[in-house]
């Protein structure tokens, strides 16, 4: 799998994720998972939602909006 490959995929699962996933789930947690521990980012019941790590949220944010909806 090549790098492209990966960043279209990644990108697509955070769309897939914010526009249609969460608001199927009961609740729902967003994590990040670039450290040596899991933290939390983000949760909440379908559309509502509680920010827990403002920047990460924001940087979550800015991926959401610069990839077009799939």
């Amino acid at each position: 799998m090549s790098t492209e490959d990966v960043r279209r995929r990644f990108s697509r699962s955070i769309q897939n994720f914010w526009h249609s996933y969460r608001a199927l789930a009961d609740r729902w947690y967003l994590f990040h998972n670039g450290g040596a521990q899991f933290h939390a980012v983000a949760a909440g019941e379908g559309k509502a939602f509680e920010v827990r790590d403002e920047w990460l949220f924001a940087q979550f944010l800015t991926i959401v909006e610069e990839t077009p909806n799939v």
